[in-house]
């Protein structure tokens, strides 16, 4: 039961959050959205949608600075070569110093831009990205936006186990005989949601680094800032400055409209739409997956067969 103090808070609360948004009837003019990442080598590939209100209506325009497509430009206008290389197996490269510099092909790796000007965007793409924007954040976690039910659970888990268990493989028999066992333990609903939970809570480290900024303005002059630098599924949480109030949300509602609004080349796009298909497959499941390959006390396949 709410208290008269908790309904009084969150009215104000609401109160807050409603006066800061913009007023019926105010166009979006602009949006800003930029996003980077590493790449190759370690060079920030980088992406800018620049989204204008017109008399047609929205157009945008995508600038790009994609490091694997210069990379291979580079290649194959013959500014980078093949280097032999005695202690790296694969393939090497350098600048082709006959008409290039090295300073140059990094200058290009980092700056060279691929531009798609006059993309259309439906008007209702733009409203449910300001609907997310303007939703009452969820300042937690909620497992249940994800919609992860045990049909769901076991379509996954059987999807891993048949990527797994090959006929063709010297260990068929064997994996397959523990099929039952392994998609029963991947299958317990309780642990998947334990293990999304740990997931968005874990501090897990990856090496690209994202960004992604995004200023949303108004006829008005009102403006809303988007931002967030998590390596997590969908990017959240999502911070975001709406006038003079700053909060963050879990919600994923955002990262599906925003998601539908960018290119589909733009950066961070995967991370943006949510793949948790790979989570359970790469992380959540990794324990499960061990013993189901070298068994239970860790014996290799080998050493278990005899």
């Amino acid at each position: 039961m709410h208290t008269q103090f908790q309904w009084a808070f969150s009215f104000f609360f609401l109160f807050a959050f409603c006066t800061t948004s913009p007023a019926l009837g105010v166009d979006v003019i602009s949006i800003s959205i930029t996003s980077s990442s590493s790449g190759l080598g370690g060079f920030e590939g980088k992406s800018e949608f620049q989204i204008r209100k017109t008399p047609d209506g929205y157009t945008g325009k995508l600038t790009i600075v994609d490091i694997e497509n210069n990379f291979n430009a580079l290649i194959e206008k013959g500014l980078l070569i093949k280097k032999q290389d005695s202690k790296y197996e694969g393939d090497t490269w350098t600048a082709n110093t006959e008409v290039i510099t090295p300073e140059e092909v990094v200058h290009r790796l980092k700056n060279d831009v691929r531009e798609f000007p006059n993309i259309s965007i439906p008007d209702r793409q733009i409203e449910l990205f300001i609907k997310g924007l303007n939703t009452p954040p969820m300042t937690n976690l909620k497992i249940s936006q994800f919609k992860i039910d045990r049909d769901w659970l076991r379509k996954v888990a059987r999807e891993l186990i048949d990527e797994m268990i090959k006929p063709t493989d010297n260990d068929y028999l064997l994996l397959n005989s523990r099929r039952s066992q392994f998609f029963e333990k991947l299958s317990d609903l309780d642990k998947a949601h334990k293990g999304i939970s740990s997931y968005y809570s874990s501090v897990r480290w990856s090496d690209d680094y994202p960004e992604f900024k995004s200023v949303i303005t108004f006829s008005d002059g009102h403006t809303i800032h988007l931002a967030s630098n998590s390596q997590k599924e969908y990017m959240i949480p999502w911070n975001i400055k709406n006038g003079s109030n700053e909060f963050k949300t879990y919600d994923i509602t955002l990262s599906k409209a925003l998601n539908n609004l960018i290119p589909d080349n733009f950066s961070n796009k995967n991370r943006i739409e949510g793949n948790l298909n790979k989570v359970f497959k790469e992380q959540i499941w990794s324990s499960e997956i061990r013993s189901f390959i070298y068994g239970e006390e860790g014996l290799g396949l080998e050493d278990e067969a005899r």
